[in-house]
């Protein structure tokens, strides 16, 4: 049965493959996004105890 395959219609579904993973794991990473870190990040923003002078300290430690 594997012999029977053409090459260049193997070639063409393996692109089709390759195309349509890296688009579909480029649309679960946005949702994620979207849906998950963009709300966390607007409430923390608007918190009073927001974590910014930790998240600063944090920076000037690594520089």
């Amino acid at each position: 049965m594997l012999k029977n395959i053409r090459k260049d219609k193997f070639e063409f579904g393996q692109s089709l493959y390759l195309i349509g993973g890296t688009g579909a794991a480029l649309f679960v990473w946005f949702l994620r996004l979207c849906y998950y870190q963009v709300p966390k990040w607007f409430q923390m923003w608007a918190s009073k105890w927001n974590g910014q002078m930790k998240h600063g300290k944090f920076i000037a430690l690594l520089l």
